[in-house]
């Protein structure tokens, strides 16, 4: 029993401890080689820009438009028509 608590103590541990750093590196390792290979070449340099830039004095530009809401079509609905039924027991 005192065998199986060390055992996941010490992964435990690692886990903790040891993993995240060997994490780090290995990323850090394969974002530098894909830099040297070109891979990362292609990222678009506006796009950390803000969306919302001050637009210039008597402009307007209208990024978003609402939906015109559809005639309500139940008013032209007459309703259906009315069935009798018979309580089954």
């Amino acid at each position: 029993m005192t065998k199986f608590l060390i055992t996941i103590f010490l992964i435990y541990l690692f886990m903790r401890f040891v993993f995240p750093i060997l994490l780090r590196w290995g990323i850090k390792a394969f974002i530098k080689k894909n830099i040297q290979n070109g891979r990362f070449t292609n990222i678009d340099p506006n796009a950390f820009r803000p969306a919302n830039e001050p637009q210039p004095e008597g402009e307007v530009k209208v990024n978003y438009v609402p939906k015109q809401p559809q005639p309500n079509q139940a008013k032209d609905f007459p309703g259906g028509e009315y069935v009798d039924y018979e309580e089954v027991k």
